[in-house]
């Protein structure tokens, strides 16, 4: 009787694990694109600035969004230099290389401001050492 209600406790206490690895696993791939659905129709909607986009995309995306306009002017001086002088593939606001933006599967262009900046705050939240501006 005890052999049994421990395997059985056992059971219970795995499939629980199981369902909440599965739970983690969705939040961190599939819900920012549902959540960048909403916030691609905010931003394209309406006529904003790309300081108002990256506000928008960091608030709606759970991000500092200080610490999102402090990394795209460290990077690019808020879209002022979209191209990386020093060798670098690196390019847009936010300063993807192309090696980067091909590992993400990212759609369009670097140089797209608003894809570009949903790209980030997908990333940013899981590699912000992908950034050596903070």
């Amino acid at each position: 009787m005890k052999k049994t209600l421990l395997l059985l406790l056992s059971i219970i206490i795995l499939a629980l694990i199981f369902l909440y690895m599965g739970r983690v696993y969705d939040k961190g791939i599939n819900t920012p694109e549902i959540d960048l659905k909403l916030t691609v129709k905010l931003v394209e909607a309406q006529d904003v600035s790309l300081e108002q986009a990256i506000i928008q995309y960091s608030i709606h995306n759970g991000i500092n969004y200080e610490t999102s306009l402090r990394i795209a002017n460290c990077e690019s001086k808020m879209g002022k230099y979209k191209t990386n002088w020093e060798g670098s593939s690196a390019k847009g606001i936010f300063m993807f290389t192309d090696g980067t933006w091909n590992y993400i599967n990212a759609k369009g262009s670097q140089l797209d401001d608003i894809e570009n900046i949903k790209q980030f705050t997908i990333w940013y939240k899981i590699h912000p050492e992908w950034w050596s501006c903070k």
